[in-house]
């Protein structure tokens, strides 16, 4: 099975990739959490959920429910890229999916910035998010970590100006 142009195992390992190198330039203290990727072409079908790290027991569910609730949220949204635009933490609606072409990748484990940084890693990775998505997206949440998580890449790409330098 492909999802998009990528195999399944393709796309799990930018998330740890990209998961790795959060946990090492944010200094998060977890590196788990659930990734869900829903096809917006197929309807909203859900390509995969996947466990990424190993989740303690009493937020399995949890995270899971979540990377999916954000997908289905975005997926409702059509005209919004990320689910920062939909966030409502009185609902317990969060950020941390975003839109990468007919794809939307969401997950939940991490704070919220950092599954949005995550997610638009693993988009931009992948090929499927060009460089000034990552900034619309980056700028929409104000999400500076996006920003270090690719910082190799995006070196340059933002102004002294811009909402998240």
């Amino acid at each position: 099975m492909m999802i998009g142009h990528l195999t399944p195992t393709a796309l799990i390992e930018l998330v740890e990739l990209g998961m790795a190198s959060l946990v090492e330039k944010c200094k998060l203290d977890r590196n788990y959490g659930y990734f869900t990727v829903m096809d917006t072409a197929a309807l909203g079908r859900i390509k995969l959920i996947c466990e990424i790290g190993v989740c303690p027991p009493e937020k399995a569910e949890k995270y899971r429910t979540f990377s999916q609730e954000k997908a289905v949220r975005l997926f409702v949204n059509s005209a919004h890229d990320t689910s920062w635009q939909t966030r409502n933490p009185g609902e317990n609606k969060w950020a941390g999916a975003v839109r990468a072409g007919s794809l939307i990748f969401s997950f939940s484990g991490l704070p919220e910035l950092d599954d949005e940084a995550l997610m638009t890693f693993v988009a931009s990775q992948a090929g499927l998010i060009d460089r000034f998505k990552v900034i619309e997206i980056a700028s929409i949440s104000r999400n500076k970590h996006i920003y270090d998580i690719l910082s190799e890449q995006t070196r340059g790409w933002f102004s002294v100006d811009s909402p998240v330098a």
